[in-house]
């Protein structure tokens, strides 16, 4: 709902007109002819700023390994992955940091529960970095 403080008004009035809405609703408020004009921000769209943040999280090679070895891979079996996948052991030996967002970890996941006998699915890859990285989710919304 737009909200407006028409002229003629005080400098105070427009001082707790700006404080009220812009600094703690964060109305976007723009000063007309007519007086100072507030706008409600647009709508937030927390689940998917949440799978951005979550893509954004990244980890330590050895964090990486713990999570796989929490996910049912062993070391041994992820240094026979990377044997026959070696942009997985680039990726994995070059990089100082894996992030979630990594469209290769997605792209092997099929590939790894196919060669293990797993069910691991992008969610518990999510969970899994979200529990290393402390991250704190802004949508509460239900499972799908």
């Amino acid at each position: 709902m737009t909200i407006i403080l028409k002229k003629p008004y005080t400098q105070q009035q427009k001082f707790k007109f700006i404080v009220e809405y812009n600094l703690k609703k964060s109305y976007n408020i723009e000063e007309t002819e007519d007086g100072l004009v507030g706008t409600p921000p647009p709508e937030r769209d927390l689940e998917q700023e949440d799978k951005e943040n979550i893509a954004k999280l990244h980890v330590t090679r050895l964090d990486f390994i713990n999570i796989l070895e929490s996910l049912g891979i062993s070391w041994i079996n992820v240094k026979a992955f990377m044997a026959n996948y070696p942009e997985v052991e680039k990726e994995l030996m070059m990089c100082s940091n894996v992030y979630r967002g990594n469209e290769l970890i997605n792209n092997m996941i099929p590939v790894i529960n196919k060669a293990f006998g797993l069910t691991i699915t992008e969610s518990d890859l999510d969970e899994a970095f979200i529990q290393v990285c402390g991250y704190k989710r802004i949508y509460q919304g239900g499972e799908e």
